[in-house]
């Protein structure tokens, strides 16, 4: 909001006071990014469990389609949300902090997310087809898409994938797919966090570069027990780690068929 930074900058703006307990939920990488949000964020409800407390509000992040979903699913309806913005102050009763959650993820954060999620969902049916095999494309992103794609598609659909485009998926058609997969192929990216929420039994097979190694997924992967390999592309701007890659289609293929 540049009204409110102009308005307020270098000092805080007025005070909120909240006569309640108020639990924070909230990160700075968490507030546009659904990987944060769900692997470092989320998890912190844990806390509040483990701790026997139920805060009456919670300090969070609130201003995209999935925060808002994934909320409802863990039990935290809107009317209990303080949306978490760049300029607001608040006094609570009780203001609750828990530790900031890093790499790698617990194996009990992983569980927790599994086991509330699906709980949640018990009964649900998906829009999405029914698949056990998954395709993750970035085709939308500005990085880090495969810019062999349409090379790609061909042999994972003759191999019973499907492809799929996480933007087009509401979070409960995320996890109702995610619950079900066999095996998930992507290049790295916020989609594949749902391995959260994919069965210990669930392999995964991140597509990557040797500028791109980067750890989190495998991090979630190890945390579900699931088993995780990573394939090596070629990346289109050598030494950029968010290049978009190439591909070669029969090495990857035998890679997914082992």
């Amino acid at each position: 909001d540049s009204g409110a930074k102009s308005k307020y900058y270098g000092r805080l703006p007025p005070v909120r006071k909240v006569d309640a307990t108020v639990g924070v939920l909230a990160s700075l990488p968490a507030r546009n990014n659904y990987y944060h949000w769900t692997i470092e964020v989320l998890p912190k409800l844990l806390f509040y469990r483990n701790a026997g407390i139920e805060p009456d509000y919670f300090f969070t992040h609130y201003k995209h389609a999935f925060q808002k979903q994934m909320l409802m699913l863990f039990g935290i309806s809107a009317d209990r949300v303080i949306p978490a913005t760049s300029y607001e102050h608040i006094q609570a009763e009780r203001l609750l902090v828990p530790s900031q959650l890093h790499m790698p993820m617990h194996r009990r954060s992983a569980e927790f997310l599994n086991s509330t999620a699906l709980a949640a969902i018990e009964g649900f049916s998906t829009n999405a087809s029914p698949t056990k095999k998954i395709y993750i494309s970035r085709k939308r992103c500005k990085y880090r898409r495969i810019i062999n794609e349409d090379e790609l598609t061909g042999p994972l659909t003759e191999s019973g994938f499907q492809c799929v485009v996480m933007e087009d998926l509401s979070i409960l058609d995320q996890i109702l797919l995610f619950q079900q997969a066999e095996i998930v192929v992507g290049s790295h990216g916020a989609g594949l966090s749902n391995l959260a929420f994919a069965p210990e039994s669930t392999r995964i097979v991140e597509i990557g570069t040797p500028f791109r190694l980067n750890p989190c997924m495998y991090h979630v992967a190890c945390a579900r027990g699931q088993a995780y390999s990573m394939y090596l592309g070629e990346p289109v701007d050598p030494g950029y780690e968010e290049s978009n890659i190439s591909v070669d289609v029969d090495s990857l293929m035998d890679v997914v068929s082992e």
